[in-house]
């Protein structure tokens, strides 16, 4: 589990990271503890990101917090479910909340240096565009479910938990 997480938080910016299996070019979960690791790296990400693409690019707001509350009310019920679960295993393994605390520090820099103009591989768009852009793709890939398909393991282990 700690191995899984943290390899989850070090690519976490690159794509929403479950550690694991491979499924549909995604890291997908091999346990329950996986499948909960995944989760909550989601659910900080999601937290961090919100606060910090709303704060660089105001305008996004609406949309934003649009996304991010359907995502919240759709997967509320594994979001509370890997919440819980988290807790017992942080109680039985007090260093696994440390790793996930490195998960905001690596959002804010990976947003920072997108926020960088020009942004290589981007055809020279500036780097305000690319952050929208990708702040944006980030809650509406939240909100459109996508995460089910892409890792259908985290979410089979999640609705299988009491």
């Amino acid at each position: 589990m700690k191995r899984a997480l943290l390899v989850a938080a070090i690519t976490l910016c690159a794509a929403r990271a479950a550690p694991a299996q491979v499924t549909a070019g995604y890291p997908d979960a091999d346990s329950v503890a996986d499948a909960v690791g995944a989760m909550r790296i989601s659910a900080e990400t999601a937290r961090v990101m919100r606060e910090e693409c709303i704060g660089r690019v105001a305008a996004l707001q609406p949309e934003i917090d649009s996304n991010y509350l359907k995502w919240r009310n759709a997967d509320g019920p594994l979001i509370r479910k890997a919440d819980q679960y988290w807790a017992e295993l942080v109680r039985k393994q007090p260093g696994l909340a440390l790793q996930v605390a490195g998960i905001e520090p690596a959002v804010r820099r990976n947003l920072d240096s997108m926020s960088k103009a020009p942004v290589q591989g981007t055809g020279g768009q500036p780097g305000p565009v690319v952050l929208s852009g990708y702040c944006r793709q980030h809650f509406a890939d939240l909100a459109s479910g996508i995460w089910h398909v892409r890792t259908p393991q985290v979410y089979k282990f999640l609705e299988e938990l009491p």
